[in-house]
């Protein structure tokens, strides 16, 4: 995990990668970590270089121009 962005009592893990090309084996870490903090870890993020945005699961795949923006949506969410 490259990241772990805590708000309250939750606990958002962030992967980043340097890829452009989207493959779900990028998720793996993030899974992890959810699975060891269980209901703290809601949702992931996983920050690439690619163009496609889109949720699998309970984690939202971004371009990293786009993180910014996402972290905002995660702090309103999670007040």
């Amino acid at each position: 995990m490259d990241i772990v962005f805590q708000l309250h009592d939750k606990l958002i893990p962030i992967e980043v990668k340097s890829t452009a090309t989207f493959n779900p084996e990028l998720l793996a870490n993030i899974r992890y970590f959810q699975k060891l903090v269980g209901e703290r870890a809601p949702f992931g993020l996983l920050v690439y270089t690619g163009p496609h945005e889109q949720l699998i699961d309970n984690i939202h795949v971004v371009n990293f121009r786009n993180l910014h923006a996402m972290l905002e949506r995660v702090r309103e969410q999670l007040q």
